[in-house]
C-alpha cells in the first residue's frame, strides 16, 4: 500500500540567547497513513462480504447495499425506492409483527434502518456483541420476508405527500431539485422529481415486486465491522443469510439511461416573489464515476470553489461580499454527473453575482492557477481524505464500496498519489476542456423585480414553473424575466 500524506508536525523551538538567527528548523516528515485491509469472502449464496474485526468496542455493525435505487424507478411511479425502504424494516415480518419486532428490538438496544440513494438500497444493523444473534436473526428475516405493511405504506405516502406540499417554501430547495432537471432534462431519470401523482399510484405490490426483482444475495456487498471474529461471522452468516434460507435469483435491474443534456447557455428563472435572496445554481454536465480525469477535476474544483481558500469564497463572498454562501462542486454517478457552482445572494445582486462566477470560471480557462493555489488545494484534499475512515464501521463501508461500485482494489491505496501528481497545467487543461461560461446552464431562483438588472442581459430568459415543473420559452415573459402568470 502507497502512504497516504497529512501535513501535521510537532516542532520543538530552542533558543540559546547568543544566536544572532533562529536555528534552521529540521525537515518535516510526512505522516503515513494507512487503510486498513478488509476481509473479503463469500458465503455459498455468493454473497459477498468485506470484514473488519474491532474488539475495542462490544458491539457490531453491518450494511448491506443493493444495486438498483430512485433512478431504476418506473417512469410512472417516481418515490417507489424511497417508500420501499421507509417501510421495510418497520412493517414486521412473516414471523413477527411490527409492534413486536421494534420492542424486541429496543430492549436489546439493536437498531435496523433503511435508506434508498439514486443507485442503492440498503439494509443496515446496529448491536451489542452479546445481542448480535438475536439481532441478526430479525434483520435476516426482514431482508429476506418483510411484510411490507399496506397500513404503514399509507401513513408513509400521506408524509411523502405533505412533504411535498411544502418543498417550494425554500429557494436553496428549489434550486437543488430544479437544476438536476435543467440538466439533465425532464425524461432522464437523473432529472426526475417526485410528484403527488406518482405516489398516489404506488400500491403494495409494487413494493412486493420491487423486493422480488433486487432483493437477492447476487444483487449486493456486505459490509460488517465489530466485536467478532472472521469464524464466528462466517459461521453466523451463513446461518442467517445463507443459500439455504436466501438462495440465489434472477436480478431484474432496469438499464438506466441518461436523455442528452443542453450544450449551449441557457437561463432559468423560477419566479419566487416573496424570496428575499436568490439561490442560483450554475454548471453543466461533467464525467461519470470513472473517468479518467477524475483526480484533475477534483483538484480544479477545488481551487475553484473547495473551501475557505477558493477563488470563488475569496472573491465573490470575501473580497466582494456578494453571497452569504458560495461553492462549487461535482458528482460522478454512472452516467455523465453534474459540474456546478452554487450562490446564496441578496436580490439586489443577483446579476453581479453570476458574472463574477462566470469570470472566476474564465480566469481558470486563460491561465494555470498558482502554485500556492495547487498545493493548498492538493493539500486539503489529501488531508481530508482521512476523514472517510474515522471509525472502524466507515473504513469497512468504503472498502464494501469499492466492488460495489466497480472500482478496482487498489483504488484508495492509490488515491492520494492521484491527487499529488496533478500539475498546474492539468488543471489548466481540464478547466479548458470541461468549464465553458459561454455555455453554462444558469438557474436563478428570487424576485426578478428585486434583481440588479435584467436576467435577460445574460440571454435569452427560460421561466421555469416550480410546482408544475413547466417550462415556458423568453417569448411568454416581460422585460424584467417575470412570467406573465408568475407563482408568488
Amino acid at each position: 500500500m502507497r502512504p497516504f500524506f497529512i501535513a501535521a508536525a510537532l516542532v520543538s523551538l530552542i533558543t540559546t540567547g547568543v544566536r544572532a538567527t533562529p536555528p534552521k528548523l529540521p525537515e518535516l516528515k510526512p505522516l503515513h497513513f494507512r487503510v486498513p485491509k478488509g476481509k473479503r469472502f463469500e458465503l455459498s449464496n455468493k454473497l459477498v462480504v468485506y470484514f473488519l474485526e474491532d474488539h475495542e468496542l462490544p458491539q457490531v455493525q453491518l450494511s448491506v447495499m443493493f444495486h438498483g435505487g430512485a433512478v431504476a424507478d418506473p417512469a410512472d411511479k417516481i418515490g417507489l425506492t424511497s417508500l420501499y425502504a421507509a417501510i421495510w424494516p418497520y412493517g414486521g415480518t412473516k414471523k413477527i409483527k411490527a409492534d413486536e419486532l421494534t420492542k424486541e428490538l429496543e430492549l436489546m438496544a439493536s437498531s435496523v434502518h433503511a435508506g434508498a440513494g439514486e443507485e442503492s438500497v440498503g439494509l443496515s444493523l446496529f448491536s451489542l456483541s452479546k445481542n448480535f444473534d438475536r439481532t441478526l436473526d430479525l434483520f435476516a428475516q426482514i431482508m429476506v420476508a418483510p411484510s411490507l405493511d399496506a397500513g404503514k405504506l399509507e401513513v408513509e405516502k400521506k408524509k411523502v405527500l405533505a412533504g411535498i406540499a411544502r418543498r417550494n417554501d425554500e429557494p436553496r430547495n428549489i434550486a437543488a431539485r430544479e437544476f438536476k432537471r435543467v440538466v439533465y432534462g425532464p425524461n432522464s431519470p437523473w432529472g426526475w422529481r417526485t410528484e403527488p401523482a406518482t405516489i398516489q399510484k404506488i400500491s403494495r405490490r409494487d413494493l412486493v415486486e420491487l423486493h422480488r426483482r433486487l432483493i437477492h444475495p447476487n444483487n449486493a456487498v456486505v459490509s460488517v465491522s465489530g466485536d467478532i471474529t472472521e469464524a464466528e461471522l462466517k459461521r453466523k452468516l451463513e446461518w442467517a443469510l445463507g443459500s439455504k434460507v436466501w438462495p440465489m435469483a434472477a436480478v431484474e435491474s432496469p438499464a438506466v439511461g441518461l436523455s442528452p443534456g443542453s450544450s449551449s447557455r441557457a437561463i432559468y428563472l423560477a419566479h419566487k416573489k416573496t424570496a428575499q435572496q436568490s439561490a442560483i445554481r450554475l454548471g453543466r454536465l461533467g464525467v461519470s464515476r470513472h473517468h479518467p480525469d477524475f483526480f484533475k477535476l477534483k483538484v480544479l474544483d477545488e481551487i475553484l470553489g473547495g473551501g475557505f481558500s477558493s477563488r470563488l469564497f475569496r472573491n465573490i463572498r470575501s473580497r466582494k461580499g456578494l453571497a452569504y454562501s458560495v461553492g462549487s462542486g461535482f458528482t460522478t454517478p454512472q452516467v455523465d454527473g453534474l459540474m456546478l457552482c452554487a450562490v446564496g445572494t441578496k436580490a439586489e445582486t443577483t446579476v453581479r453575482a453570476i458574472e463574477e462566477v462566470l469570470a472566476e470560471i474564465e480566469s481558470l480557462r486563460q491561465a494555470p492557477p498558482t502554485d500556492e493555489e495547487l498545493e493548498i488545494a492538493k493539500s486539503q484534499l489529501i488531508n481530508s481524505f482521512v476523514q472517510n475512515f474515522r471509525t472502524t464501521d466507515q473504513t469497512a463501508g468504503r472498502i464494501a464500496e469499492l466492488e460495489f461500485y466497480g472500482y478496482s482494489s487498489d483504488y484508495l491505496d492509490t488515491y492520494t498519489d492521484h491527487l499529488a501528481k496533478v500539475s498546474k497545467d492539468d488543471v489548466w487543461q481540464a478547466a479548458k476542456k470541461y468549464w465553458d461560461p459561454k455555455n453554462a446552464l444558469i438557474l436563478v431562483v428570487g424576485n426578478p423585480e428585486k434583481f440588479d438588472k435584467d436576467l435577460s442581459s445574460l440571454g435569452a430568459v427560460k421561466i421555469l414553473d416550480p410546482d408544475s415543473g413547466a417550462i415556458k420559452e423568453p417569448h411568454e415573459q416581460n422585460p424584467r424575466g417575470d412570467q406573465k402568470s408568475a407563482q408568488e
